[in-house]
């Protein structure tokens, strides 16, 4: 890894493309307050190397990522890594975005939250709050 971590999360992505599959490792977030909290790098396999990708939109540490669909990661909850305050946003990538080698280009978007009746957060989700 380029950037050192700490209550980061790790998540694999294998993509298909027409020619070859790839396999990557993502690591994203960390707990040291600075401007690593929001660092995000991906591993990919085949050329044993880090790239960075696009950042976090909410520093965070502690959080839970998940894989949708071989496509998507989602980051969900977490601590704020400045302020240790509990977060309520989910964060998407698509890991699909460019081709084999466009790593840089991928960017994280907030997911908006539909919870009209105000029952549930994201912290829910986890359980660990």
């Amino acid at each position: 890894m380029k950037n050192p971590r700490s209550g980061h999360q790790l998540a694999h992505l294998h993509r298909k493309f027409e020619y070859q599959t790839k396999d990557y490792i993502y690591a994203i977030g960390s707990k040291y307050p600075d401007e690593t909290s929001k660092k995000c790098e991906a591993y990919d396999v085949s050329k044993n190397r880090w790239v960075e990708i696009g950042d976090l939109n909410h520093a965070r540490h502690y959080h839970s990522v998940t894989v949708l669909d071989n496509r998507y990661l989602y980051v969900i909850g977490g601590r704020d890594s400045l302020t240790e305050a509990p977060l309520e946003t989910i964060e998407r990538l698509d890991g699909f975005l460019g081709g084999p080698g466009a790593l840089e280009n991928q960017k994280w978007e907030i997911v908006p939250l539909i919870n009209k009746d105000q029952q549930w957060s994201a912290r829910d989700t986890l359980g660990s709050f």
